[in-house]
């Protein structure tokens, strides 16, 4: 529920546009050509209407019965937009159940829901637009609540005209449709506050006496028991004068004094009047720890706020986070709502959402946000601590159309674009980070994008078939932008002064696709292959194909030639003609490296013998001994004992043939056993290859040497010769013999 607001007293920090950055006028209040502080606020039940410093009059959320003052794309409208045709000359703004109401220069304006003549234009109509109220001239405050609304002129007297089944014109009847401003039966009194609740409408004099008049099943009206309902107003009980301000909530009121303190009467469950006690009360108690230093306050539905020293408290009904302060809980008494992130000036309540006015010209809602009403750009059905309500509120709104041979049950993406050319807008997000100036709406006759600054835009669409969510689209997918000669190109879309613009209508084409073909070769044949992604038969314009080159084994991969060029593998190809791309590789040559160990020892035989050698190419190692040698087996990348060896080249080789030395025994015997002994140099067991032998034959007396036999022969002595094996040579004596000879004697 709302309660009307003349001026803001307070100095208002500006914020102006200079080319999408925001920067701070200071020590002056300029009317720009898009002036983006708030200067008002108030809360209707499902949506919140605001004024800004430069007098604009703005509204976001519910707009069913055309709450908003204007035609948008969807019941629901998250963004700030403008009442049709208003002048930014605004100086007060109200909302209620299903119907707004403001007054500029120009008179008295109300728009939404009038069944009840709530519109004041002598109908009880709905008002699509803005209608003027007739009736009520030289109009200074304004408030609308439940089907009713009240205002007071510059002469100080109040009139009410819409609903009045319980009295809630205040002038003696029940009528229930009103369509024309009555005067309350309050002559005499000069009235400069007055607040209009769902069923009662109370009012402040300049005085300070409080007033109320309407329903009283729960003691709203304030003026002690019996309850009962008055269609003339009666004053609150205990306030004859000392009152301040004053709001009308749905079942109860709260006052505010002239001395900073709270109080408050009618339904008090779930800690409606903020005394801690969960009682009704015919007569004003005071709110705990509110006894001064409160400036402003607010009743909505269920709950109530107040301005406590720059600090917005709540208390009530807890549901959907509506008292800010990160709980669901009922409070029975106020408490601080938390991540204002400023000092609050103005509070104002909903049905089950707040929103404050800070003192740089700010705005933080918070609660639920079923219908937009928070005004964050998203409309969802969540509870939202306070949230920047965004400063730029221009609009562009227009028609959407597509005859293609698309499904249609797809999102349709609308985007704002600094350039045809170029990517969507997304420098202006949301608290809840969502971009704000992209717009995702179901397939329909309409679209909306909202908050943006003033500035050129090209406004495009496509129908998102492929269900990306998000820009860009693809190559098959329809899509339009706003181009008002028809010649083919975009048309830019001005916002200046925060406007709403409407008519700017797209309609959607399917994309007229070429066919081009991929060719893809390998070179050279069976050395790699080449993965594509998509593998089609033709392409459309713009789609985007990766090629991957895997080269085979024994092959490296050296680049593509064609239309295409350069190592980059994997690589993405936009398809924008007939391409022809040869996937290049080599085959890999290796090195093999054959040692001998030891050195000298014996050699190796390598059939076929290259420098280098091809990936898969077998090769032939034969390892030959040297004379006195064995081959003992392959070692580094080859083992065993095959001899020949056969290598399948898969990689550099080092292979190692590896031999050792032959070694042998010599047998030494003497012929006859002790004829006679052999030196041996040298005295060995075993003997080496080649190594030189010294024997030399020695008799023993009464023998003579006679010879080698064996494996050598002759008579040399000392024997030298070299040992080539196992060698068994024998030295030969004989016995010396004597001749005696004796003298023949005859006889």
């Amino acid at each position: 529920m709302s309660k009307s607001r003349c001026v803001l007293l307070v100095i208002v920090l500006l914020f102006v546009l200079i080319p999408f950055q925001r920067t701070i006028a200071e020590n002056q209040i300029d009317v720009s050509p898009q002036s983006v502080g708030f200067s008002q606020i108030e809360a209707g039940d499902r949506h919140t209407c605001a004024i800004t410093a430069s007098g604009a009059s703005v509204c976001w959320g519910k707009n069913s019965t055309r709450e908003l003052g204007t035609l948008t794309p969807v019941e629901n409208y998250p963004f700030p937009i403008r009442p049709q045709d208003m002048t930014d000359t605004a100086s007060a703004i109200t909302g209620a159940t299903n119907h707004s109401c403001l007054i500029n220069a120009q008179g008295t304006w109300c728009w939404g829901f009038g069944y009840y003549g709530q519109m004041g234009d002598g109908e009880a109509a709905q008002n699509q637009t803005p209608d003027q109220v007739i009736g009520f001239a030289n109009p200074l405050l304004i408030s609308a609540g439940g089907n009713t609304t009240c205002g007071v002129n510059e002469s100080g007297q109040a009139y009410c005209w819409g609903s009045g089944g319980y009295g809630e014109m205040g002038n003696g009847t029940s009528a229930w449709i009103n369509t024309s401003p009555v005067l309350v039966s309050l002559l005499g009194l000069e009235i400069s506050k007055i607040s209009v609740g769902y069923f009662h409408v109370c009012a402040v004099t300049s005085a300070g006496a409080a007033y109320c008049w309407g329903r009283d099943n729960y003691g709203q009206l304030g003026n002690d028991p019996p309850l009962a309902d008055s269609n003339l107003p009666v004053l609150v009980s205990g306030f004859g004068s000392g009152m301040e301000d004053i709001s009308a909530g749905t079942l109860h009121t709260c006052g505010l004094t002239t001395g900073g303190a709270v109080w408050c009467w009618g339904y008090g469950e779930e800690g409606y009047l903020g005394n801690g006690v969960l009682e009704n009360s015919p007569v004003p108690v005071q709110v705990t720890d509110l006894t001064s230093g409160v400036s402003d306050i607010a009743c909505g539905n269920y709950h109530s706020c107040a301005v406590h020293n720059g600090t917005v408290k709540c208390w009530g009904y807890g549901g959907y986070g509506a008292l800010g302060d990160g709980t669901y809980d009922d409070q029975y008494t106020p408490v601080p709502v938390v991540g204002l992130g400023g000092t609050a000036v103005a509070v104002s309540v909903g049905r089950l959402h707040s929103c404050a006015l800070l003192d740089n010209g700010t705005i933080k809602c918070w609660g639920y946000n079923s219908e937009g009403q928070l005004g964050i750009g998203v409309v969802d059905p969540q509870v939202y601590p306070p949230q920047t309500v965004p400063n730029d509120i221009g609009n562009v709104i227009g028609g959407l159309s597509y005859s293609g041979d698309q499904p249609t049950w797809h999102e349709i993406i609308v985007t704002a674009h600094e350039t045809p050319d170029g990517p969507p807008i997304s420098s202006f997000p949301t608290s809840s980070n969502n971009p704000i100036s992209i717009a995702a709406l179901l397939d329909g006759t309409m679209y909306g994008l909202g908050s943006l600054p003033d500035g050129d835009y090209y406004i495009s669409a496509f129908l998102d078939v492929d269900d990306s969510g998000s820009w860009p689209p693809g190559s098959t997918e329809p899509i339009g932008w706003y181009d008002v000669d028809a010649d083919g190109n975009p048309d830019p879309v001005t916002i200046t002064s925060g406007a709403a613009l409407y008519g700017y209508d797209i309609e959607l084409l399917d994309p007229v696709v070429e066919n081009f073909t991929l060719t893809i070769t390998v070179d050279p044949v069976g050395s790699g292959t080449v993965l594509v992604s998509p593998e089609q038969e033709t392409y459309g314009a713009g789609e985007e194909v990766t090629l991957t080159a895997t080269a085979n084994p024994g092959w490296t991969f050296t680049g593509w030639t064609g239309d295409a060029s350069g190592l980059t593998n994997p690589l993405t190809l936009v398809m924008n003609g007939d391409k022809n791309i040869t996937a290049n590789f080599t085959q890999d040559e290796y090195t093999l490296t054959i040692n001998v160990d030891p050195a000298d020892s014996g050699s190796v035989l390598v059939e076929p013998l290259e420098i280098t050698y091809n990936y898969g190419e077998e090769v032939s190692l034969t390892a030959i001994a040297n004379p006195g040698w064995t081959f003992t087996g392959w070692t580094g990348d080859a083992t065993g004992l095959n001899n020949p060896l056969t290598l399948v080249m898969n990689g550099d080789k080092n292979i190692i043939a590896n031999f050792t030395q032959d070694e042998y025994t010599l047998t030494v015997n003497v012929d006859p056993a002790d004829s006679g002994s052999v030196l041996v140099e040298p005295l060995e067991i075993t003997y080496n290859y080649g190594e030189e032998v010294s024997l030399t034959a020695t008799a023993n007396p009464g023998w003579t040497f006679t010879g080698w036999t064996g494996d050598s022969s002759g008579t040399e002595n000392p024997l030298t010769f070299s040992i080539v094996g196992n060698t068994s040579i024998t030295a030969n004596f004989i016995e010396e013999t004597y001749k005696i000879f004796l003298p023949l004697i005859l006889k």
